[in-house]
């Protein structure tokens, strides 16, 4: 794939190409010995310069050695070994691996297995006890000559006067390593990394600071100020650190480690133009840093960025250098899809003489998220190739190819176009879009520009794996019979595995549409259970109402027979009442109803106590009811 590389803003410093490495060299009496050395890039050749061995000369580095007879210091695995105990001097070894080295005090920072980052430690070359996991270190009479050779002052076997001189590096005196044991197992607790502690442990111990230890307290100053409630003095702190990110990575693990990227990403919501471009520019810088990458995207970076975008010209320019460097984190595509940058192609690709630069960061990122298979369908979907056809043709009049730009700015748009077509065609060479007469005749064009012609050729060897572009590549002669024919065998394990995906995704389809079926036949019946529920609910409902008044007519009816009976009864067992006047006999039914169930209760106790026949307990009861009326009468008359 052809993959850019991330690319600093136009107003950073140009860092130096320097590098540290692990060298091995054999040696006919010790065997393999791993030296440090300084890797200096010359051209596309790799000079290294040992550091641990008296030997000057410079070493050609060859790439297919890598891995085997030289690497990389960072991430080289180391054993250190301490004395933690000084009553049985017993060492106590730890494994852990190389962060970063300081070739200029021999010094090694090592980051110990089971340890966090901050808690590494930095290892005297020369004075600590430390060997390589895999091969032989110098030893010390190597490494004092390599010093002495490197005119660097000598430590451990000199005089009391020296050694104090020598000893500025607080981290590199053998008794500052040494290990108090602590209450319990495990390791003793190290020496504070705080700037502010470090500062003060250095007064106390050697007097005043050294200029490393300056610098790092300036820069622990500077990222303590990004959040201070004077505006102007936040302000200053930013411009620090927007100079201070330019110039070496060193800077960049140091700001990283305390905690700057966090604090700059909030501030790009900033109103304060000024502000926000120095936290931008910063944080462009700091993305060159894979670590200040994965930081800046848990600081959930996006959110600002989007905003950006739909800002200055100046605010687009950093929003898209920072998508440029970011993008190179592949799981970070998925939300970069979504923050607007896809639907803001056309105003990238104006044509605009003034947005050359917004051009080439918009072209740089297309061409990270082109080389993930997984974002291809969705640039094509955003019309992606129209928008490149456009800016190819930017630079092509009807007399030839010209420039219409400066040749610098308008050849990396090209390229990067370019770049991001081999990138897709890559992945979906059969895209109609691509083959295209108009889009292959401005690239037959532009094929006579030294600097694209390897991009189209590989252009060109990617889509006549397509069975559809073989007439067109032929017609317009951008391909011949032998690249038809050696792309033949992708052709056809293209077009198998275009088979083969199309099956799966039938068989997807097929499956799907017959969950869905199930799912809405289940939804039916669901519905159909749930109607015959609330049917059933309607029905229990109107049984209760017609229980309900079927009781109320059934207590009526029962309360109007049990009142005919008693009257039925009294007139069955009361004496002849003929001579009484209507009246009378009125008060004396009235009466009955009335005082009748309490004659009744009266009656029941005496039965109880002394029983009489029916007719007799009748004929009293009717008795004293006729007493009672004719009380009531003669009450009446008088």
């Amino acid at each position: 794939f052809s993959r850019g590389t991330p690319a600093p803003h136009g107003v950073m410093h140009r860092r130096e190409k320097t590098r540290g490495a692990r060298v091995v060299i054999d040696d006919r009496h010790c065997g393999p010995i791993g030296h440090i050395a300084v890797v200096t890039e010359a051209g596309k050749a790799l000079r290294a310069r040992l550091v641990t061995s008296p030997c000057t000369e410079a070493i050609l580095l060859q790439d297919h050695l890598q891995g085997e007879k030289w690497d990389w210091i960072e991430q080289m695995r180391v054993q250190v070994s301490y004395l933690e105990d000084e009553r049985s001097n017993e060492l106590t070894n730890y494994t852990g691996e190389i962060i970063n080295v300081d070739l200029k005090n021999y010094m090694i920072h090592v980051k110990f297995d089971g340890y966090d980052l901050d808690e590494a430690e930095w290892v005297s070359m020369y004075d600590d006890d430390w060997e390589w996991i895999d091969v032989t270190r110098p030893n010390s009479d190597e490494l004092a000559i390599a010093m002495k050779a490197h005119q660097v002052p000598q430590r451990g076997r000199q005089s009391q006067s020296q050694q104090s001189t020598a000893a500025q590096h607080p981290r590199a005196r053998q008794q500052d390593r040494k290990r108090q044991p602590q209450s319990g197992s495990g390791r003793s607790k190290k020496r504070s990394h705080d700037p502010t502690e470090i500062v003060r442990q250095q007064e106390a111990e050697l007097g005043p600071p050294g200029p490393e230890v300056l610098h790092l307290q300036r820069v622990a100053a500077s990222v303590k100020s990004l959040h201070s409630d004077d505006p102007g003095q936040c302000r200053r702190a930013a411009e620090s650190l927007r100079e201070l990110s330019a110039h070496d990575v060193r800077d960049l693990v140091v700001l990283n480690q305390l905690g700057a990227v966090e604090k700059l990403v909030k501030l790009l919501y900033s109103h304060d133009e000024g502000l926000q471009q120095d936290a931008a520019v910063t944080l462009v810088n700091c993305s060159l840093y894979a670590p200040c990458r994965s930081a800046m995207l848990k600081a959930t970076c996006f959110a600002p960025i989007s905003a950006m975008l739909g800002g200055s010209d100046v605010q687009q320019e950093l929003a898209l250098a920072l998508l440029q460097n970011l993008s190179l984190v592949n799981t970070s595509h998925e939300e970069m899809l979504q923050i607007g940058f896809i639907q803001r192609l056309d105003h990238f690709f104006d044509g605009s003489v003034d947005k050359v630069f917004i051009r080439q960061k918009a072209c740089a990122v297309l061409q990270h998220l082109a080389a993930n298979p997984g974002n291809v369908q969705t640039l094509l979907q955003a019309d992606l190739i129209r928008v490149l056809l456009r800016e190819l043709q930017s630079s092509v009049k009807p007399g030839g190819p010209s420039l219409d730009d400066s040749p610098q700015t308008t050849d990396l748009c090209k390229i990067r176009a370019i770049g991001t077509l081999v990138n897709i065609s890559s992945h979906q060479p059969n895209e109609e879009q691509l083959g295209s007469q108009e889009l292959l005749l401005l690239i037959k064009q532009l094929r006579a520009r030294s600097e694209l012609t390897h991009l189209i050729d590989g252009f060109v060897s990617n889509i006549a794996g397509a069975s559809c572009h073989c007439g067109a590549l032929l017609q317009l002669g951008l391909a011949n019979e032998e690249l038809i024919i050696e792309a033949a065998p992708r052709r056809s394990t293209f077009e198998a595995g275009n088979a083969a995906v199309a099956q799966q995704s039938a068989r997807a389809l097929q499956q799907q549409r017959r969950q869905q079926a199930s799912q809405e036949q289940q939804w039916r019946k669901q519905q159909q259970q749930q109607r015959e529920l609330e049917h059933q609910q309607r029905e229990f409902e109107q049984q209760r109402e017609l229980e309900k008044v079927w009781r109320k007519q059934e207590l009526a009816t029962r309360q109007e027979l049990t009142r005919q009976d008693e009257v039925q009864q009294l007139r069955q067992f009361a004496p002849n009442r003929s001579g009484y006047s209507p009246q009378v006999q009125s008060e004396y039914t009235n009466g009955y109803e009335r005082h009748g169930p309490l004659l009744e209760m009266e009656q029941e106790m005496r039965d109880a106590q002394d029983p009489v026949p029916d007719h007799v307990m009748h004929q009293g009861a009717a008795e004293d009811l006729a007493d009672l009326c004719d009380e009531q009468s003669n009450c009446r008359q008088q």
